[in-house]
């Protein structure tokens, strides 16, 4: 500005900045220096930060803490109501290890089938979660149904029924790549993959 208090300062990093994490380790080393600037030398003067790196930073770290409070918080509710329904430790133990395992294999192999993964599409998680449960909770829920019966034969009764639906809500989500959006035809996706890893875990 004409009076010398409002200054613009363009700063280019070395590297490409690539992906949010070296976006935000960037702005982290630029605010370290800018501080250390500040307490020296300009202890008056206000900082502002903008730009792509600024934006992609704070808009993906924030997403990316939505996405682990609402997994935390969906196997919290999870744990809960089984817990307030059935008072079994053993089972809710063996749902949340199978839960845990589902949601770390479909990771994997979306790794495998997509390749990179969009920030948006990790948002299947919590969904994930709440559709797979269903299927052990179906599976527990009739072997208290049949208390004189073996697991091959609830799988044998139940096991039809599980798979159907698992084909059945896994083509709703695989629709969604067909919507323009990357996210969203990667959390579609992720999630088909999911339920049918989870569907083949529960049984």
């Amino acid at each position: 500005s004409t009076d010398g208090t409002f200054r613009l300062l363009y700063i280019k990093p070395r590297g490409a900045l690539a992906t949010y994490p070296e976006c935000a380790a960037w702005l982290e080393a630029v605010r370290a220096h800018t501080a250390a600037w500040q307490r020296d030398a300009a202890s008056g003067v206000t900082l502002h930060f903008t730009g792509r790196p600024v934006f992609v930073a704070e808009i993906a770290s924030g997403m990316e803490r939505d996405m682990k409070s609402s997994v935390l918080g969906t196997l919290g509710i999870i744990a809960v109501l089984f817990w307030w329904a059935h008072r079994r430790w053993r089972p809710l133990l063996w749902l949340l290890a199978l839960l845990t395992l589902t949601l770390a294999g479909t990771l994997a192999l979306g790794g495998l089938v997509i390749g990179t993964l969009n920030v948006v599409s990790l948002g299947f998680a919590a969904i994930l979660l709440g559709l797979a449960v269903d299927y052990g909770l179906v599976m527990y829920q009739e072997s208290l149904a049949m208390p004189g019966a073996t697991a091959t034969e609830v799988r044998r009764h139940v096991g039809p029924g599980i798979l159907w639906s698992a084909v059945t809500t896994a083509g709703a989500f695989l629709v969604l790549n067909f919507s323009g959006l990357p996210g969203l035809g990667q959390l579609g996706t992720l999630v088909a993959l999911g339920i049918a890893l989870g569907a083949l875990a529960m049984l």
